[in-house]
């Protein structure tokens, strides 16, 4: 008993595209029964979230950034090239950190200023 090579494909392309369609036709149910992790009612309280989230990431990222550029001038061994990048790894994560700093001040100014509209 042999099988022809066509009832042997276990996926020909219009059932692939069917399963396709289907799938999206069932993402929006799959979606809609997640809750929302952001509780924002407003545009105001979206901004503060999503900025507290950055700020949150950013914060707990600069100490990661700062000790290996750390380690990078510790295990340099006199290389000058090494030397350089590990003092050019701390300075961007300070400098990054005072971005972020400035960032979430002039949004807490801000975002007063869009309420009052």
């Amino acid at each position: 008993m042999k099988l022809s090579s066509k009832s042997n494909t276990l996926l020909s392309p219009q059932l692939k595209f069917r399963r396709l369609i289907l799938i999206f036709l069932l993402i929006p149910l799959i979606v809609g029964a997640i809750d929302n992790p952001i509780n924002a009612q407003n545009f105001e309280t979206l901004i503060d979230e999503i900025s507290g989230f950055f700020f949150t990431f950013g914060i707990a990222l600069a100490p990661i950034a700062i000790i290996a550029g750390t380690y990078q001038l510790i295990t340099a061994g006199g290389d000058p090239a090494k030397i350089e990048m590990g003092k050019k790894i701390i300075i961007y994560a300070l400098i990054g950190v005072s971005v972020i700093l400035m960032a979430k001040a002039i949004i807490n100014e801000i975002l007063p200023v869009l309420q009052n509209i």
